[in-house]
């Protein structure tokens, strides 16, 4: 597949509100009950995108999966940590779609400075787990009936993975809008060439 990554805009919010929409609606994959419409998608997107990456992968110009990273804690001290959300169109899914996403995605946490990243995973969800896992994360926590949906209990599995130098911390974040537009693209051309 000709797979390309790109940086998401605002107009992408109905697509990917409607990639978002069954997992709401039909899994518990996502702990929301209504799946939310492509205004407040894009309202979602726009606070994002203020600091943090927001992509999406594409083929012949037709989205087929989007990622993002977003604020994991509010406390200040928190700053340097992210969690990372990843979702694919249901009728693409194990093509590798999910993985070129997330490894564009680490590539512009590290970029950004941030320390740790993480994802919060509801159990079971084995894709999920083997994506994480093959990426370099670690499961850090499991934390029983944490959610209810579909009238039962879900557990949820923390993984997290150190992607800076855990020695002295940088001086501060670099916001994802201030990164280089050269740079972004080169991180997503070096993510494309490797599954070609």
């Amino acid at each position: 597949m000709d797979l390309q990554l790109r940086v998401a805009t605002l107009n992408d919010a109905p697509t990917l509100a409607a990639i978002y929409a069954p997992y709401v609606r039909e899994t518990t994959i996502s702990f929301e009950w209504v799946p939310p419409t492509a205004e407040e998608f894009r309202a979602r997107m726009a606070s994002v995108l203020e600091e943090y990456p927001y992509l999406v992968c594409e083929r012949d110009g037709e989205i087929l999966g989007y990622a993002y990273a977003h604020r994991a804690f509010e406390r200040y001290s928190y700053r340097f940590c992210a969690e990372l959300s990843v979702y694919v169109r249901t009728d693409a899914r194990e093509r590798g779609i999910g993985s070129l996403l997330y490894r564009a995605l680490i590539a512009l946490c590290r970029e950004m400075r941030l320390q740790t990243l993480f994802g919060i995973v509801t159990d079971p969800n084995e894709p999920s787990f083997r994506l994480h896992e093959r990426l370099g994360f670690h499961r850090v926590g499991h934390f029983p009936h944490a959610g209810q949906k579909f009238d039962r209990w879900i557990d949820v599995v923390w993984y997290s993975m150190v992607i800076g130098d855990d020695t002295v911390p940088p001086p501060d974040l670099i916001p994802f809008p201030r990164i280089p537009h050269d740079r972004v693209q080169q991180i997503f051309q070096e993510q494309q060439n490797s599954i070609q």
